[in-house]
């Protein structure tokens, strides 16, 4: 299911166009709990994103493509504040009905510690640590083969990433 949120989320089409002056990073998504379903058995889920940060005062959006779709255009996923080191963002409610017939709707929230060049933020090799979450808040579960999934529950993701040296 985690891997389906992700793709819908990438695959909104707000007919945003990537503003001049982005900051992009290069971010691996690694599942670390599921809390959807019983004894977190329902994820493996780890992928590389390209994430565009376009930042207006201490505002930011981020906009977000898969990696290895070089050609697809960004989509704007989530809106978020900055404040020193620290980002925190998030979507707008985003739904989707899956291929097991599971209808659901859920929000991404993001907080990280980034580095906008300078090394001065993160330790080490990395300019990017944080943690995503998917809370589902809404599901329709008729006659689904999985009624586990349940409004309120999570999927909790680390992100870990470097700015990224070629803008597309």
């Amino acid at each position: 299911m985690v891997i389906a949120l992700f793709v819908a989320l990438l695959g909104c089409d707000d007919g945003s166009v990537l503003p001049d002056g982005a900051v992009f990073y290069d971010v691996t998504v690694t599942a670390e709990a599921d809390e959807c379903h019983a004894g977190g058995e329902g994820i493996t889920f780890q992928q590389v994103y390209s994430y565009a940060l376009v930042f207006s005062g201490s505002a930011v959006n981020v906009y977000m493509r898969e990696k290895s779709d070089e050609g697809a255009e960004y989509q704007e996923g989530a809106q978020g504040l900055t404040s020193g080191c620290d980002i925190t963002y998030s979507s707008p409610i985003i739904g989707e009905t899956l291929e097991d017939g599971l209808s659901v709707k859920w929000v991404l929230d993001g907080t990280a510690i980034y580095d906008g060049g300078d090394d001065g933020c993160v330790e080490g090799a990395a300019d990017w640590e944080g943690t995503e979450t998917f809370t589902i808040v809404s599901v329709d579960d008729e006659e689904v083969a999985d009624p586990s999934v349940e409004e309120g529950c999570q999927y909790l993701m680390s992100s870990s990433g470097t700015i990224s040296a070629e803008a597309p």
